[in-house]
């Protein structure tokens, strides 16, 4: 195996290959000169609280959660006795 070192100075290098960055003043980014406004806080959705009324279980099926807790309780009211 070979190994070959290029001695050729990196303006030699550019111009046989044809490739360079651009770094003229018109392919520079611009400085900012001061800082962005910070984005606006989002606005909460008002909600009234006379209106709001918490839920835990569908309306539909209210008899069946209240016949498993009283068969739950009936249990463990014959365990403890």
């Amino acid at each position: 195996m070979k190994i070959i070192l290029s001695t050729q100075s990196s303006s030699d290098a550019i111009k046989k290959n044809g490739f360079q960055t651009p770094s003229s003043g018109k392919h520079k980014i611009s400085k900012l000169l001061s800082c962005p406004i910070p984005p606006r806080k989002k606005p909460s959705a008002k909600i009234a609280k006379s209106n709001m009324k918490l839920e835990f279980f569908e309306v539909v099926g209210r008899q069946e959660i209240d016949s498993f807790f009283k068969t739950s309780f009936d249990q463990i009211r014959r365990s403890r006795s």
